[in-house]
């Protein structure tokens, strides 16, 4: 901690810092930007997904997330209720999700929806001054599934640019060309 910054102003630093963390991971989760979602991350860290019981370690989290592409063609998360505590270099958060999905539909049904809400149970630790999680753990509080709504083609979406996986989403080209 630098001594010059009060105590209160430091720990709100510190909770910004973390907050970027979070919505770092839902980027680069969404885009299948693995070097983002890399980056939030401690090489030694956990993440307990929940689904499958994979991601004991964060090597079988990323090999999990690789598998999950051919069952996503659009994801989203949203998220809120960011709590954290603060205790020295180490932080515990919980934060509230919403995660959308567009997935392959089975047979000629067409595409399917899945919406899950839930939280993330993080633990962080501050190295060297940056903050990066060192243990998640995803818990599932409720899930929607069925046949996609969605219409491309009505005269109110059928010109709307869409998001795309990394790299060739805009974001990308815009704000990282």
């Amino acid at each position: 901690m630098n001594s010059e910054i009060p105590t209160e102003i430091q720990a709100l630093l510190d909770k910004q810092a973390i907050t970027e963390v979070i919505f770092r991971y839902a980027r680069g989760y969404d885009r299948l930007d693995m070097e983002t979602l890399a980056g939030v991350y401690w090489e030694d860290a956990d993440d307990d997904f929940g689904m499958q019981k994979q991601g004991a370690t964060i090597e079988e989290f990323f090999e999990f997330r690789e598998k999950m592409d051919t069952h996503f063609i659009r994801q989203q998360h949203h998220i809120s209720n960011v709590l954290i505590e603060l205790d020295g270099e180490i932080a515990t958060s919980e934060s509230y999700f919403i995660f959308y999905a567009l997935c392959p539909g089975p047979g000629p049904e067409g595409e399917m929806e899945l919406t899950m809400g839930g939280r993330y149970i993080d633990q962080f630790e501050k190295r060297d001054g940056e903050w990066r999680i060192l243990k998640r753990v995803r818990l599932a509080d409720w899930n929607k599934q069925g046949p996609s709504t969605s219409d491309w083609a009505s005269p109110l979406t059928a010109s709307a640019d869409r998001g795309l996986n990394f790299p060739e989403d805009k974001f990308y080209s815009l704000y990282r060309g």
